[in-house]
């Protein structure tokens, strides 16, 4: 096995086990995410419970979709300002969504956090 895949193989356990860890908590979602954290999704939906934790995802990606998911023009599309409203958005669809025994709650995370 080379070096990289034995790295890649590492960080796939790493991230199904978080995954794992996440779906066994007593939490529903919605996420809106844009960008490279995109990839979050399909690591959520690949390991079993998702149905119970994921309520939706939605990844406003073009300029108009995100204007469309604000209602508004952001002054910039890329900010903390933005993440901010993006995430209370999506924390009061999952409020419409969930089911009234689950916790729900908002959070955000920017690329620069995402990265580092």
């Amino acid at each position: 096995m080379t070096e990289a895949a034995c790295c890649t193989n590492v960080m796939n356990s790493r991230i199904r086990a978080l995954v794992k860890a996440i779906h066994s908590t007593p939490m529903q979602f919605v996420l809106y995410l844009s960008g490279g954290a995109s990839q979050a999704v399909a690591w959520l939906l690949s390991v079993p419970g998702a149905a119970s934790t994921v309520l939706e995802t939605v990844l406003p990606y073009s300029q108009m979709s995100i204007i469309q998911l604000l209602g508004k023009i952001p002054d910039k599309f890329c900010s903390q300002h933005t993440a901010e409203e993006m995430a209370l958005l999506a924390y009061n669809r999952a409020l419409k969504l969930s089911s009234p025994d689950f916790i729900c709650q908002q959070g955000h995370l920017t690329e620069f956090q995402y990265q580092h």
